[in-house]
């Protein structure tokens, strides 16, 4: 199984245009249906190929579910440029510590009063 790449939006069972709470919707309802909880699954995998497509689930919703992640993911997924092989979590990450930095906004200085006695007494 792990020589083998797969699309993350396949895994969970998206659309690439699913919302961010499809997203964690269908990650909810894939681990809940590969988990070692459900009895049924070892019908259909072996533990070890249950433990393994877990580990998929998770790999693809640390990608769908962070939208800066899934951004990168979908760009270089529908640019063609490059192959499900080349579109890991650690190069997806990777591409994500390459961009540059969003500057944090100016903060302003809190603002200032003088006290006015006269104004004082008249409140």
């Amino acid at each position: 199984m792990q020589a083998t790449r797969y699309n993350y939006y396949e895994i969970l069972e998206l659309t690439a245009n699913a919302p961010q709470h499809e997203v964690t919707a269908a990650y909810e309802r894939a681990r809940n249906t590969y988990s070692g909880e459900n009895p049924a699954i070892y019908t259909i995998f072996s533990e070890q190929e249950a433990r393994e497509f877990l580990v998929l689930i998770e790999e693809a919703y640390q990608i769908l579910g962070n939208k800066i992640l899934r951004n990168i993911y979908d760009q270089r997924l529908l640019s063609g440029h490059a192959s499900l092989n080349e579109l890991t979590y650690t190069s997806i990450v990777e591409a994500s510590k390459q961009m540059a930095p969003v500057p944090a906004p100016e903060k302003k200085p809190a603002a200032s009063y003088e006290k006015n006695a006269d104004f004082e007494k008249e409140i």
